[in-house]
């Protein structure tokens, strides 16, 4: 199943043989695990997937919980008190012929900070990016960034792994993920004009992030 890239939920993009293309990308093979015990949420039908366009550079997704709709949410990433609890995302991303995926970028934003988060996103061939958010008082913002350029790959397996530790001396501890982004560039066009993936990117997400905190939903 294939098709243009859809503003859905992560149920969706999981079905088996689904696909979808975006500017000069084509995202497949996707997988989510959340095999914490006990069962917490968010499952894959409770992760919002909306679409991160570049243009003629590549594109990305924001994957968020639903905590960005209201605080706090019962479906969010997050872990209590002393628990840590890991959530993975799986997919491939594959550029158009004669191209090479060349960039990569990512954004995590937490909701609440009683602990600390962790994210990393490996590109099979190419760089892992990682990137942090620590537990309250040493850092001045609940978010965290990372990007990296490469030699080029033609297509890549991403596997994304989150991890929440909730602070265990504090009795209301709780470490939450509102959402994280994930975005990629082609040399669609010559460097450095390539670089203009990641600042679009964000441009588009400050917007989203607009919509959404007035009340928009997926579909």
């Amino acid at each position: 199943m294939g098709g243009r890239v859809q503003h859905s939920y992560l149920a969706v993009y999981n079905t088996a043989g689904f696909s979808c293309s975006m500017g000069p990308l084509i995202f497949s093979d996707f997988s989510y695990i959340n095999a914490n015990l006990p069962v917490v949420p968010p499952s894959d039908a409770q992760v919002g997937v909306i679409p991160i366009p570049s243009g003629v550079f590549g594109g990305g997704f924001l994957f968020l919980s639903g905590s960005i709709y209201a605080e706090p949410s019962p479906n969010a990433w997050n872990a209590g008190p002393g628990v840590t609890d890991t959530y993975s995302l799986d997919y491939t991303v594959t550029a158009a012929p004669v191209l090479l995926i060349k960039e990569a970028g990512m954004e995590m934003v937490t909701s609440e900070a009683g602990g600390s988060a962790s994210i990393s996103l490996a590109l099979t061939g190419g760089p892992t990016l990682s990137a942090a958010v620590s537990p309250p008082g040493s850092c001045s913002l609940p978010q965290c960034s990372a990007y990296a350029t490469f030699a080029g790959l033609s297509s890549t397996n991403i596997s994304t792994t989150l991890t929440l530790t909730g602070q265990e001396s504090v009795g209301t501890g709780t470490e939450q993920v509102a959402y994280f982004e994930e975005v990629f560039g082609t040399d669609a066009v010559p460097e450095p004009a390539s670089f203009v993936l990641l600042g679009t990117a964000l441009v588009g997400t400050i917007l989203l992030r607009r919509k959404l905190h007035d009340g928009s939903r997926p579909k």
